[in-house]
């Protein structure tokens, strides 16, 4: 091993890690969160998608006059499950009482389309922000083995200690590629942290559940009460139990972000219907038109996340990247440096 000489060679190396050092407080403060990326954008593209083509089969059954089988009903509600639980009983209720299924089908057809070319649409504009940190990641090592190729004195110097360092470089380097991961994650979903990704899939399937209920001659309050027992205790809270719980006059500002919007989702969907019911108001239009909103603030909020992206990502490449790369520059040159002027 080198021993460091009192100045000068090796002061990149010094200065570049307590640069690191400094970046790494950035990266406490984003915790474990920093691997913990959310809802993987491709399985959920893979299960709308699979989702679609059960309901497309099931409603093309049904359009053919045959009466579905047990087995049937259950392979749809096995394909929906994680997507939109509790909407096949729905179906089954609705059919039982005589109510056609099949604009239901046909909605949430379209619905999981939709929802799947956005997915894809995102994916495609936060891959240059994962590219960065890949690139980044891969350099450091490229660095790593170009120096022990190009000036044979480190591994005179090092040993097997030279992989131990550019290791270690690599795998802060691959920490700052986890964190742009992680970015990539939210701004595909809005920058919705990952327990509340969820929520821009949910939020639409309620929707449509109240829809259904409301189609199928259940009164829209109770068809409110009775989906909104589906959702997770966190939205349904927001969201309300009952459609008369009372509307905060805050709930009506103007939200900044995703969150704030689907926060508010709840207390300005209830306060529209409200008013449609107290002016005799048919509620089926109202709540196409509320999802139709919803779609389009999410797809606003996705977009104004992803144009940004890049730039924030610049954060983790200075943070681990910069200083993983310099770092081995500088303890390889400063030790062969360090090597020259000893003798």
């Amino acid at each position: 091993m080198p021993t460091l000489p009192e100045f000068g060679p090796l002061t990149l190396w010094i200065f570049t890690w307590a640069f690191a050092a400094r970046s790494g407080r950035v990266l406490f403060a984003q915790g474990i969160g920093v691997w913990r990326l959310g809802q993987d954008p491709i399985q959920l593209s893979r299960a709308l998608e699979h989702g679609r083509l059960a309901v497309l089969g099931f409603r093309e059954l049904l359009q053919s006059g045959v009466s579905p089988a047990s087995a049937q009903w259950d392979f749809l509600s096995g394909r929906l499950d994680g997507i939109a639980p509790g909407l096949i009983e729905d179906l089954r209720a609705l059919r039982s009482s005589g109510a056609a299924v099949v604009p239901t089908l046909l909605r949430m057809e379209r619905l999981l389309a939709r929802l799947r070319k956005r997915i894809e649409s995102a994916r495609i504009k936060a891959a240059q922000a994962r590219a960065q940190g890949a690139a980044a990641t891969a350099l450091v090592a490229i660095n790593g083995l170009l120096l022990h190729a190009m000036l044979p004195e480190i591994g005179e110097i090092w040993g097997l200690g030279w992989w131990a360092v550019v290791a270690l470089a690599v795998s802060i380097s691959g920490t700052g590629m986890a964190w742009i991961g992680r970015m990539a994650s939210q701004a595909v979903h809005g920058g919705l942290p990952s327990e509340r990704q969820a929520d821009l899939l949910a939020v639409p399937v309620f929707l449509e559940s109240v829809q259904s209920r409301v189609r199928g001659g259940a009164p829209v309050d109770l068809a409110w009460s009775e989906s909104a027992r589906r959702l997770h205790a966190a939205l349904r809270e927001e969201v309300g139990t009952s459609l008369w719980d009372a509307v905060p006059s805050e709930a009506r500002e103007t939200a900044r972000s995703l969150r704030a919007e689907i926060a508010a989702f709840g207390p300005n969907a209830r306060a529209g219907l409200q008013a449609a019911l107290m002016e005799g108001r048919g509620v089926s239009d109202r709540l196409d038109a509320l999802a139709e909103g919803f779609h389009l603030k999410v797809d606003s909020a996705i977009d104004r996340e992803l144009e940004t992206l890049p730039v924030r990502a610049l954060r983790p490449l200075f943070a681990t990247a910069f200083p993983a790369f310099a770092g081995v520059v500088g303890m390889g040159l400063g030790s062969v440096l360090a090597k020259a002027l000893a003798e």
